[in-house]
């Protein structure tokens, strides 16, 4: 009896070993961290994407694919693993991918993620992801040139799967055909996208979705989900603006009805233009992400004043990032915002909210307080100098990014955690870092030409690709807190790389130009033979 105990727990020994090898093996042809798989090393064409990872002795649930993590690989085919809910932009990115399985936890795939791949095939040769019951948003060319039959879930605004351009979506459209085509399943050729060279657009009288870029030239008819009023066009039920159009400079009269202001609702500005004033009625509620609809890439109208009215309590941190303002005015009674020499901030003064682009070479000082600039909120402003509080600790995604005049930044006391693109393309010299930054924020510091002074934290584990990239340091000292290093993360000229003794993971694109590279000979993973990086397993140099 001892003895069938003993064989019996042999075997169960014997499994549990070889199920962590395979396990462990299959993580090792990954580079995961917080959660997100940032990059494939493996050679394998068919991989199943596990559905946790070890970190810091912890098991850890994998829920996002980072830009870029299968480009440039082998790999044909793809298993995600249950707990994957991003797909991030450019996922898959040219990748010689030609079937993925998703799971029923996906709630986004970003912009090209499957973009100039060869993909024919999701779920199975059903193309259905009618089971994908979580999935919220699919992006623009999410799907390069398109997939044959794809069948989408209930309620997914599946026109950013096709281009920007201007197209009537009824509810039950689930079917996308090339690119051009959309519709019921069994009419998939029942409405056309809609092209320039249309002049009449009809609304079905049971359709319940319009796109974001809604054309002026719509004609309504019969149809209770939306109504038309002096050549406004409404969302019935969520007391929605969709269109409006802004003429000879004048302020608009909206509909009293009115909650929210949809993306890309204003229109009729002119970039050559520039307007007096904006106003946000009091009897709105809600501003949705870019509200400015701007004819051509990257254009921006010029407005001197922007009212916020008194019940507006949701402001995106895109909501203005289709024009530049020189002031904004918050309602008084407001009890969720207000405005301090023309910069919102949340009515608690904690977060600023959004700062005036226009005034150049100004000085801008956030008030005592404020301990986190939002997201977008200081993105192509043009103060010289800029005075963070000693309670600033957090800098979001893209907060300051494109401060082309930005010059000084004057810190009391270190940031502590930094969003993607933060600083992106600023000229400022110096910053300050608290040490018990673990991750520097993809592109957080990328092309800071002047960026010459700045304090690796001591506890830093992770730099993301471009964090690092096109600065002026001329010596950059990783401590040995340092674990990976990813695509271009380091870039710099005329500088010296040290690196530290626990580097697990350097991505081949990186360092820069008559760089000296250093790498602590306690590194178990990588050496350097005449200024080339070579990992030290497989002998390959990067």
């Amino acid at each position: 009896m001892k003895k069938s105990i003993l064989y019996i727990l042999l075997i169960f020994t014997i499994l549990f070993i070889s199920c962590n090898c395979e396990s462990s093996k299959k993580l090792k042809d990954y580079v995961i961290y917080d959660g997100v798989l940032y990059c494939y090393l493996g050679e394998d064409t068919t991989v199943e994407i596990p559905s946790y990872y070890y970190q810091d002795g912890k098991k850890t649930k994998i829920t996002k694919i980072s830009e870029r993590a299968f480009s440039d690989t082998c790999v044909k085919n793809v298993i995600l693993g249950r707990y994957i809910e991003i797909i991030d932009d450019y996922a898959f990115y040219d990748s010689d991918i030609t079937s993925i399985k998703l799971n029923k936890n996906v709630k986004s795939i970003g912009e090209k993620a499957f973009y100039n791949i060869g993909i024919k095939f999701l779920n199975g040769d059903n193309n259905d992801l009618s089971k994908c019951i979580n999935l919220e948003n699919i992006d623009t060319y999410a799907f390069g040139n398109g997939i044959e039959g794809l069948i989408l879930p209930e309620g997914i605004d599946c026109i950013s799967l096709l281009s920007d351009s201007r197209t009537i979506v009824p509810s039950y459209c689930n079917v996308y055909k090339n690119g051009f085509y959309i519709g019921t399943k069994d009419n998939p050729y029942e409405y056309l996208a809609g092209f320039s060279s249309y002049e009449d657009f009809y609304l079905h009288k049971d359709a319940k979705k319009i796109y974001d870029e809604c054309p002026n030239e719509i004609i309504i008819e019969e149809n209770a989900n939306y109504k038309k009023v002096n050549g406004s066009i409404y969302e019935v039920s969520n007391n929605k603006l969709v269109y409006a159009e802004f003429e000879d400079n004048t302020e608009l009269v909206l509909d009293e009805t009115v909650k929210i202001i949809g993306t890309l609702s204003y229109n009729g500005f002119d970039v050559n233009e520039r307007y007096k004033s904006i106003t946000i009625p009091d009897n709105v509620e809600t501003l949705e992400k870019r509200i400015i609809n701007m004819a051509g890439f990257g254009m921006k109208a010029f407005v001197d004043k922007v009212f916020i009215g008194k019940n507006v309590k949701e402001i995106h941190p895109e909501t203005f990032n289709n024009i530049f303002v020189n002031e904004y005015i918050v309602s008084d009674d407001n009890t969720y915002y207000k405005s301090i020499d023309g910069v919102i901030y949340s009515k608690d003064g904690k977060v600023l909210i959004k700062a005036p682009d226009l005034r150049e070479g100004e000085e801008l000082t956030i008030i005592d307080g404020c301990e986190k600039i939002n997201d977008y909120a200081l993105i192509y402003n043009r103060y010289e100098t800029i005075n963070f509080p000693d309670t600033l600790v957090e800098v979001g995604d893209y907060a300051v990014a494109y401060s082309h005049n930005l010059k000084k930044i004057n810190q009391k006391t270190p940031l502590k955690k930094l969003g993607e693109g933060s600083f992106l393309g600023g000229l400022f010299e110096k910053v300050e870092l608290d040490n018990s930054i673990k991750i520097l924020p993809k592109g957080v510091f990328y092309l800071c030409s002047k960026l010459h002074d700045i304090n690796l934290p001591n506890e830093l584990v992770f730099i993301s690709a471009n964090a690092l990239d096109s600065i002026d340091c001329k010596s950059i000292y990783l401590p040995d807190s340092v674990e990976y290093i990813m695509r271009r993360g380091i870039v710099v000229v005329d500088s010296t790389v040290t690196i530290g003794a626990n580097v697990r993971f350097i991505h081949n694109e990186q360092f820069g130009y008559n760089s000296k590279i250093i790498i602590s000979n306690e590194n178990k993973n990588y050496y350097v033979d005449n200024n080339m990086v070579y990992q030290k397993k497989d002998e390959w140099w990067i």
